[in-house]
């Protein structure tokens, strides 16, 4: 199967999450990636995680691990500080609700897989295939300004050696591309295009695509991605 679908920050979001995936198996697509976050904010992070594992022990989805799964899981527990008041609370709150097994299976993600010319990770993008501590929690939060992560993202693109990288984290849909030849990462361009049409690949280019959020959009648009991996084709679909 070429086609992949791309989720992020479920965010313990039951109701989006049970549309996702129904969304997903009408589509016939039977590989799935979430790009961390199943817990934060909703009312059923126990469910949405054990939805997730059961998934991946179905082999239909993979995960990585996100900024909130960090903190509750205790892998990094100092990250707490840097959320604001009621992100603290719900994830003091998915700290009691999660069993001991939940929070393992959170602990062990991957930060990012890297295959087949592309790189999947919740934050940015960084550009070695084995992380030190600091660069895993590098990868799991975004800079301090989107452009900024935008170039650190190119950056990890380019440096890993793929032709795409897809994450999440700032709960939009938005896709960016930087010539291969160029070797100024702030020379990137937004694709104005995209979401409202699939994005084509033209592997002259780096492209980094924010998969949007099914938990928590800044749009108020929940969806995912869609990638074609033969074609070369990234399509946006947005929950009804």
């Amino acid at each position: 199967m070429t086609l992949v679908a791309i989720l992020s920050d479920v965010h313990a979001h039951l109701d989006n999450f049970l549309k996702a995936l129904a969304g997903i198996k009408k589509q016939g697509i039977t590989e799935i990636i979430s790009l961390g976050d199943i817990i934060g904010y909703g009312d059923h992070p126990e469910k949405c995680v054990k939805m997730a594992m059961d998934l991946e022990q179905d082999g239909i989805m993979r995960n990585v691990l996100g900024n909130h799964g960090a903190v509750v899981s205790g892998k990094y527990p100092d990250l707490y500080w840097e959320f604001n008041p009621w992100a603290q609370s719900t994830v003091d709150q998915a700290k009691r609700l999660l069993s001991v097994e939940q929070k393992e299976f959170l602990k062990n993600l991957p930060i990012q897989i890297v295959e087949d010319g592309t790189v999947y990770v919740h934050g940015c993008p960084i550009g070695e295939k084995e992380l030190l501590p600091h660069e895993e929690r590098a990868a799991l939060l975004t800079y301090s300004t989107k452009r900024y992560n935008i170039v650190a993202a190119m950056v990890g693109i380019e440096s890993l050696g793929v032709d795409i990288g897809f994450f999440g984290h700032y709960h939009l849909t938005e896709a960016f591309k930087l010539k291969k030849n160029n070797i100024i990462p702030t020379n990137f361009e937004q694709i104005e295009t995209f979401p409202a049409q699939p994005l084509v690949l033209d592997l002259e280019y780096f492209y980094g695509v924010d998969v949007g959020s099914i938990g928590k959009p800044r749009d108020l648009k929940p969806g995912y991605v869609v990638f074609d991996k033969e074609k070369k084709i990234v399509t946006s679909c947005k929950l009804n």
